[in-house]
This record gives C-alpha cells, sequence and structure tokens, in this order.
C-alpha cells in the first residue's frame, strides 16, 4: 500500500531511530509489526514536498535470523 499526499511534508530526520513514541505508538506499531512479519514500513517526505509511506506486507510470514535464533 502507497499513501501520497501534496502536503507541506517534514524532515523524515526528525523522527529519529524511536519514531511515533512521542505522541503514542501508531508508527511505531506499524513500523515493528510489519517487521514482525518481514514487511515494509517507510516514509519518504521533504519540507514542501510532500509525504509517502510506504506499507509492504508478504502474504506469508517470513522467518527471521531471530526466529530462529529463538528456535535453538
Amino acid at each position: 500500500m502507497i499513501m501520497q499526499d501534496d502536503g507541506k511534508g517534514f524532515d523524515v530526520s526528525r523522527l529519529g531511530h524511536d519514531f511515533g513514541r512521542r505522541k503514542g505508538f501508531g508508527l511505531f506499531s506499524i513500523r515493528e509489526r510489519l517487521t514482525y512479519v518481514g514487511g515494509v514500513f517507510s516514509i519518504e517526505s521533504q519540507p514542501g514536498e510532500g509525504t509517502k509511506v510506504t506499507l509492504l506486507a508478504p502474504l506469508h510470514r517470513i522467518d527471521t535470523d531471530k526466529d530462529r535464533d529463538k528456535e535453538k
């Protein structure tokens, strides 16, 4: 899913590594859940240029190295 607008945009680097935690868990939760199932969450934006949010999720969960380590 791709969502895009031509709004005012923002500086993505200001989100930092813990984005979404300041005002709840919205963006943080989405990123964590997609990562868990092997998906991708990205935000592209620049001040004055709008914003593009991409969410990619596999049809089936993809095992990660972390999952294999837990099984050992």
